[in-house]
């Protein structure tokens, strides 16, 4: 439903892109002359930097990519391999594919790798403009990584009870995380009250002008 989904990707960094322009308000980030300009101009070189890195092909961007995993700022929506162990024998059961069963299953694989990889640039591209954009403001590597990581949904915090949560009902986690840093921003932001106070406003006149009709 999220990483192996091709509608997914598009639809998603909308979202992210509209939560992070609100969230980032209430992030050191927000001392930054003109940060929301600087992020969205740079998502686009971001974006095709990662899939360039990890094709490992240089790109002006790739070194940043590099540095921003290196920090800890990647998030994913699933982890590859859950121990080593799992990880052997899914290498063993490669090695014993053969003939054109074992071809199939190796497109079959990689197109979903192939559609895996644009999910995750999709989902880093903002972390790593806003990452980047903060360290070049003057903000550490280690505050610019924390502020990208938890900038909209950081996936790979969950709790103890997150895994049996997300079990009973898809996304629990992230409707918690969102909410938590959308009042967060309202709190701190008086640019993103505003547009938050514009929403309702729209929300009332497109209520008032369906009832007309």
């Amino acid at each position: 439903y999220t990483q192996l989904n091709l509608e997914f990707a598009p639809t998603n960094a909308f979202r992210d892109l509209q939560t992070a322009l609100a969230t980032i308000g209430a992030t050191e980030a927000a001392d930054i002359k003109g940060v929301r300009r600087q992020v969205v101009k740079g998502i686009g070189s971001a974006w095709r930097g990662i899939r360039m890195a990890e094709k490992g092909k240089d790109h002006e961007w790739a070194p940043w990519w590099e540095r921003f995993k290196k920090a800890g700022a990647k998030t994913a929506w699933l982890e590859n391999y859950k121990d080593p162990a799992d990880l052997e024998a899914r290498l063993r059961k490669r090695v014993d594919r053969a003939g054109v069963t074992g071809q199939m299953a190796d497109a079959t694989e990689a197109a979903l790798e192939w559609v895996g990889m644009q999910n995750t640039a999709a989902e880093n591209a903002i972390r790593l403009s806003v990452f980047r954009t903060a360290i070049e403001a003057g903000i550490s590597e280690e505050r610019a990584a924390g502020i990208a990581k938890n900038l909209t949904v950081n996936f790979n915090r969950r709790g103890d009870w997150g895994v049996y949560m997300n079990a009973y009902k898809l996304f629990t986690n992230a409707q918690i995380q969102g909410t938590f840093n959308l009042f967060k921003a309202l709190a701190k932001d008086k640019r993103v009250r505003g547009v938050a106070y514009g929403f309702v406003g729209l929300g009332i006149l497109e209520s008032i002008l369906g009832r007309m009709v």
